[in-house]
């Protein structure tokens, strides 16, 4: 199975950020980044997001087992194929 859903990541302040960040890159192929919401005044937001297309399988380990990401990752978006997929099961 190589679906992927859309996920962002919310988080606050730039100590989340840096442990965050580290977590997904150590997904590698496994999530493809797409955008953030960073910007110069970044810092005077309360919460901030990172974008992107996860592949269904890492996002069910991470939800049964990284606390910390699963707290953060709010899915966006799944397609209608994997939507069908389990809801004939």
């Amino acid at each position: 199975m190589n679906e992927f859903l859309y996920v962002e990541f919310v988080f606050n302040g730039s100590i989340e950020c840096d442990e965050l960040t580290e977590k997904l890159e150590k997904l590698g192929a496994d999530f493809n980044y797409i955008s953030d919401s960073f910007s110069e005044e970044w810092h005077q937001s309360d919460s901030h997001t990172i974008s992107g297309k996860i592949r269904a399988e890492a996002a069910t380990v991470i939800k049964l087992t990284d606390k910390f990401l699963a707290d953060r990752m709010r899915i966006s978006y799944i397609s209608a194929t994997l939507k069908d997929k389990y809801r004939n099961r």
